[in-house]
């Protein structure tokens, strides 16, 4: 809660990054990535709310803005999860190959990281605060 409060004072001032970083939770509800816990359902299950923050690149030509989190050790989801093989042909291959056929196919998998479903039974071990300003109540 900490944590979050003091995420809160940052956005507070300043204006853009709080449009951006409201902007992008409003978008994770509206399309179903984010859901809100009913007061009912808060303390059913052991779970884990993880502190988050906004990172601003503003050299970045894809997000300005994204969402993070460190915990107090330090380590962030990212840093600790392991990538696994590279999938990916190196980019001379692609090339090469794009050459060989008479049409060509390209595409952008958007917001990849938020296309990830998190199985039911340890969605409430990521959990997270959340509200727009701080006259509202917290949202969950």
């Amino acid at each position: 809660m900490s944590r979050w409060i003091t995420t809160e004072k940052r956005l507070m001032d300043d204006p853009e990054l709080a449009a951006d970083y409201h902007g992008q939770l409003e978008d994770y509800l509206n399309n179903g990535q984010l859901e809100l816990i009913p007061k009912e359902e808060m303390f059913n299950r052991p779970h884990y709310y993880l502190p988050h923050h906004p990172v601003f690149k503003p050299s970045s030509t894809t997000t300005k803005m994204r969402i993070s989190a460190k915990t107090s050790s330090g380590k962030s989801m990212n840093g600790i999860l392991n990538p696994g093989p590279q999938i990916q042909a190196p980019l001379l291959d692609q090339l090469l190959r794009f050459r060989l056929k008479a049409v060509g196919f390209t595409a952008d998998v958007a917001r990849m990281y938020r296309q990830i479903w998190v199985d039911e039974s340890q969605q409430d071990l990521a959990r997270f605060f959340w509200r727009r300003s701080p006259d509202e109540p917290l949202k969950y």
